[in-house]
């Protein structure tokens, strides 16, 4: 028993001696071992782990990956085993983020839904591909400033652009087929470029019109019936395309973008166009492009004037059927051959108010406002400029505005009867006036600008107030009469005498102490009638 013992113990032994010999001889030598730990630490620093996983994949790469992948006919020539992206055409990077795309013409036909990831993209072009369809998650490119997406096969642009908040520029012209515009573009408060032509566009939503920053628009070679007033709205516009539709009337409100250099009309079926879209041109800096047959809708538009100043006037003795909207029933009224009024007289009809409309009477040229209430002449009213005769005496008006002087054809003007203190100077611009009544008013000073009224031949101020006269009346050379009577006047300028073409000057009832030789001679051949007593206390023979 004791024996056993013994060799169990010596068995037991023998294993444990054999065991640690074994593992001393198979453990590498120690420089070995550090080269190997050597090399783990570099592949550690190349991107792959020690449990050799490959580099971790940005979103972005991940994104233009699955753009690749899904074209598989694709002139990309992007190299995928560069992960950074640094060596891919049309790529562009920002602290390793995508921030602008250019992949035009590239054979594309797929635009993935993982476009969407491409959060810090400012400019993404996709033009001249076949892509019939942009994803929703294009909406997620929130930074986006500029797409293109022309030149493609697209029926629609998804709501989801309205997501586009920074956007300023959208190309989606050329070779699509777009029908329609989601009403969600109304979001695109920064849009300033907008271009579509060259789709199947039929209508536009009302939602355009809160693109309040928008310069141009082009809408050509689509199939618009129709154009929504809302455009009118679009202050900013400086460019509007509208050729090659077929629009046979357009809304009135696009007279309102007073800042549009050129508005293209052409190859519709325009006949009549507003005159407040004629305006922009006749009055603005516009040019407006149109067919030879197009022509301006002026009688609508005298027609919505004379309304107002019915409506203005509900006590006035008019008498006029609004019905009529030829007005060739309207006492007053002449008509012009296309139907626009070329006279209106309106004396003794008590209309009292002349609405601000008064200056759309485009053409006019005879206006009688004689013997009614009137107190106010509008501003507006400088915007007859064809305005040949214009009455206004026996009114009430103590004042006329400064744009009486950009009534450049006036011959005739008639202010007598009221009870103006001043004339403007603008009046001096009246160098056609032939014939300036204003007796009987409060007149008490006439301005020297009176002076450049180079056409004046009649001139009557009497019944005024006026101590004096002033001296450029000598500039007047085709005055051949004047009447001053019944005034203030104290002396008669000498420079009355060298009119060539006067022919009479009555200066009766004025305190006039003395008279110029020169003018003495005026009286004695009989041009110039002054009371007797003054001819004697000047001494002229």
């Amino acid at each position: 028993m004791k024996s056993n013992l013994i060799y169990l113990a010596l068995f037991v032994w023998s294993l444990f001696i054999l065991n640690t010999s074994c593992s001393k001889d198979d453990a590498p030598p120690p420089e070995e071992e550090e080269e190997e730990m050597e090399e783990e630490n570099e592949d550690n620093e190349e991107g792959t782990d020690p449990g050799g996983q490959q580099p971790q994949l940005t979103a972005d790469y991940l994104a233009l990956k699955a753009l690749y992948d899904a074209n598989s006919g694709n002139t990309l020539g992007w190299d995928l085993d560069d992960t950074t992206m640094q060596s891919w055409s049309g790529v562009e990077l920002e602290s390793e983020r995508v921030v602008k795309l250019d992949v035009k013409d590239k054979a594309l036909t797929v635009l993935v839904p993982e476009i969407g990831n491409l959060e810090k993209l400012t400019s993404l072009d996709v033009g001249i591909n076949s892509i019939s369809q942009l994803p929703s998650e294009i909406g997620k490119l929130t930074e986006l400033n500029v797409l293109h997406v022309e030149s493609n096969l697209l029926t629609a642009l998804p709501a989801e652009i309205g997501q586009l908040g920074q956007l300023t520029e959208l190309y989606a012209q050329a070779n699509n087929d777009i029908k329609n515009l989601p009403p969600e573009i109304e979001a695109l408060e920064q849009l300033i470029i907008l271009n579509l032509y060259g789709n199947s566009l039929e209508a536009l939503p009302v939602e355009i019109g809160n693109l309040k920053a928008l310069q141009l628009l082009s809408l050509y070679s689509n199939q618009l019936v129709e154009i929504p007033a809302e455009i009118g709205n679009l202050t900013e516009l400086t460019v509007l395309n509208l050729n090659e539709n077929q629009l046979s009337t357009l809304p009135k409100e696009l007279g309102n973008l007073h800042l549009l250099n050129a508005m293209n009309l052409k190859n519709n079926d325009l006949t009549l166009i507003p005159q407040e879209i004629c305006n922009l041109e006749e009055d603005g800096t516009t040019t407006i492009i149109k067919d030879n047959r197009v022509r301006c809708d002026l009688a609508t538009y005298h027609y919505e004037a004379l309304v107002k100043l019915y409506d203005a006037n509900p006590g006035s003795q008019l008498n006029w059927d609004l019905n009529d909207t030829s007005m060739q029933s309207w006492g007053g009224v002449t008509l012009h051959s296309n139907g626009a009024v070329s006279e209106l007289n309106l004396e003794s009809s008590l209309v009292g108010v002349l609405p601000p409309e008064i200056g759309n009477l485009k053409g006019l040229t005879f206006l009688d406002l004689s013997i009614c209430s009137i107190t106010v002449l509008p501003s507006e009213l400088g915007k007859l400029t064809s305005l040949q005769e214009l009455n206004l005496f026996f009114n009430n008006l103590t004042s006329l505005p400064p744009e009486i002087g950009k009534l450049s054809n006036l011959e005739v003007l008639d202010i007598s009867f009221n009870s103006l203190e001043t004339i403007p100077t603008e009046i001096g611009a009246l160098t056609n006036l032939v014939v300036l009544v204003a007796e009987a008013n409060e007149l008490i000073k006439i301005p020297d600008e009176f002076g450049n009224m180079g056409s004046l031949k009649e001139l009557n101020i009497g019944f005024n107030n006026l101590n004096a006269i002033p001296s450029t009346i000598g500039n007047l050379k085709a005055l051949k009469s004047v009447v001053c009577s019944d005034n203030k006047i104290t002396t008669i300028p000498k420079e009355l005498s060298e009119l060539p073409e006067l022919i009479s000057a009555d200066f009766g009832n004025n305190p006039t102490s003395a008279l110029s030789p020169s003018i003495c001679d005026l009286y004695s051949q009989g041009i110039l009638r002054i009371d007797a007593d003054q001819v004697i206390a000047s001494g002229c023979p």
